[in-house]
């Protein structure tokens, strides 16, 4: 819970590619480019940390930032092909290698951060209520311990995928999610039924062993 209302502030001062740089932390390239993805969501999210900017807004702004970036290269290569490569000024190729870095895909592939970015702080508010209504569900269950077990475990895997890939509004994927509340809510009618009509236990309770 806490990761999720610092990441803003995580991804944005702790966690990015100058911060490990400087701690001498070298990954893979892509793993740069997911970084630099959530700094540049972190520095949105910042803009407008209560309300958000609104519904689906990280595709709109991935293509803002797609439009720019397609009409520096047009340029760059329009004097490439002209062989004024080296007239190209530094500023627009640091711009282009800028650009390039914090290009935002359809979504930030981590769906507290995209919640963050498009609903805000009321968004969040909202997503972890459902975590911690779910969590309450499996702590009174009064069941077979192995529906609570299979619930906590269904939620920390959805959560975890949640945060490293997909969009949170992918019709397949919140499809996925109701899916396997759907098999969790009819084990559990099952094992209610099934212990309504369970047969009576022939071991005698201790009141009726002192009566007798």
């Amino acid at each position: 819970v806490t990761l999720i209302l610092l990441e803003p502030i995580t991804f944005r001062t702790v966690v990015n590619v100058p911060a490990l740089k400087e701690r001498g932390i070298n990954m893979p390239f892509h793993h740069y480019h997911r970084l630099n993805i959530l700094q540049f969501v972190s520095g949105k999210i910042l803009e407008q940390p209560i309300l958000g900017h609104g519904f689906d807004a990280a595709r709109r702004i991935g293509r803002v930032q797609q439009r720019a970036y397609e009409t520096l290269m047009a340029k760059s290569l329009k004097e490439i092909s002209r062989g004024d490569w080296d007239h190209l000024s530094e500023l627009d190729r640091v711009k282009m290698l800028t650009i390039s870095h914090h290009l935002l895909p359809l979504h930030p592939h981590n769906i507290p951060m995209q919640i963050w970015l498009e609903l805000g702080a009321i968004g969040i508010f909202l997503y972890l209520g459902i975590i911690f209504g779910i969590g309450h569900f499996a702590w009174t269950w009064h069941g077979p311990p192995i529906w609570a077990a299979a619930l906590g475990a269904s939620t920390a895997s959805y959560l975890t995928v949640s945060s490293l890939s997909f969009g949170a509004w992918q019709s397949w994927w919140l499809a996925t999610g109701w899916l396997t509340a759907g098999i969790l809510l009819l084990a559990r009618k099952n094992i209610n039924q099934a212990n309504t009509h369970a047969p009576p236990s022939l071991t005698p309770s201790p009141a009726e062993e002192n009566t007798s």
